[in-house]
C-alpha cells in the first residue's frame, strides 16, 4: 500500500525545482559550433536541427532558412541557418539557384 505525503505548495514547488536542475546538471548544453560547414541533404539538416526529417523539411519548405538547390542538390550552410533561426525572419524568397 503506498503512502500519502502531504506538503504544502511551496515545499512541492522545491521539490520540483530541484529536479529539475539536477536534470539539467547532468545535461550537457547544446552550444551551437562556430565551425562554418555544409550539409548536403534534409537528413543532414534535420541531425543538425536535432529534428525529425520531416520538420527539417518544413522548415526548408516555410523559407525559415537560406539554401542552394543545383539540380537535386541541396546545399545549407550552418552558419546561415543559426542566424535565420535567430532572426526569425520568414522570407519566402531564401532559396538561390
Amino acid at each position: 500500500m503506498s503512502k500519502i505525503i502531504v506538503t504544502t505548495e511551496e515545499e512541492l514547488r522545491n521539490i520540483i525545482l530541484d529536479c529539475i536542475s539536477q536534470n539539467n546538471a547532468n545535461e550537457t548544453p547544446i552550444v551551437p559550433s562556430q565551425e562554418n560547414k555544409q550539409l548536403h541533404s534534409i537528413a543532414d539538416l534535420s541531425k543538425f536541427l536535432k529534428c525529425s526529417i520531416a520538420s527539417a523539411q518544413k522548415i526548408k519548405n516555410s523559407g525559415r532558412i537560406r539554401y542552394v538547390q543545383f539540380g537535386r542538390k541541396l546545399i545549407f550552410n550552418t552558419q546561415d541557418i543559426l542566424e535565420d533561426l535567430q532572426s526569425g525572419n520568414n522570407t519566402d524568397n531564401y532559396k538561390r539557384k
